[in-house]
Parts: structure tokens; sequence; C-alpha cells
């Protein structure tokens, strides 16, 4: 149980989330092929993730030849999810 409230401490440090963040966005982008980009991320205590500044742009863009390359397939100011520390933990 210390082990967990330990965590619990440790993972509310900018730093740690940010190299969380890091590696979490390097594995998403290479899983979808895109290039993922968020400018700030914070875990709110046991009850939500906040990401802000998301952009998801696609490694080969789509051209129909008549106009620029679309490569943006998402685009947002603020994205919040919300969990429970309960469902979490139960497969």
């Amino acid at each position: 149980m210390l082990l967990l409230l330990l965590l619990l401490v440790v993972i509310q440090s900018p730093a740690v989330q940010t190299a969380l963040a890091r590696k979490a966005v390097g594995m998403f982008g290479d899983r979808i092929d895109a290039d993922v980009q968020i400018g700030r991320i914070a875990v709110k205590p046991f009850d939500a993730l906040v990401l802000e500044d998301v952009v998801v742009t696609d490694r080969n863009p789509y051209s129909d030849g008549t106009s620029d390359k679309v490569d943006t397939l998402l685009s947002v100011g603020n994205l919040s999810a919300r969990f429970s520390l309960k469902g979490l933990l139960h497969k």
C-alpha cells in the first residue's frame, strides 16, 4: 500500500508526467503511423487525464492531385479523459 501511495505521489511530478507522456506518445504514434504532439499533460489524482494542444498528423499525407496534401488527422486544444482508480486496477 505504501508503494502505491509513493507511486501516486511521484506520478504527480511534471517531470515524471512529461517522461511518461513522451514514451506513450512515441508508442502510440508508431502504432497508428502518425506523428503525435502534445503540448502539456496533467494527471489529476484519482480521476482524470488532461492533454492540451494535441495534434496528430499523418506520416503519409493524402493528396487528390488538385490541392495541397491533407495531413492533419486531429487538432484539439483540450482533451480530457475521466477514469476510476478502481476500474484501472481490476480486469
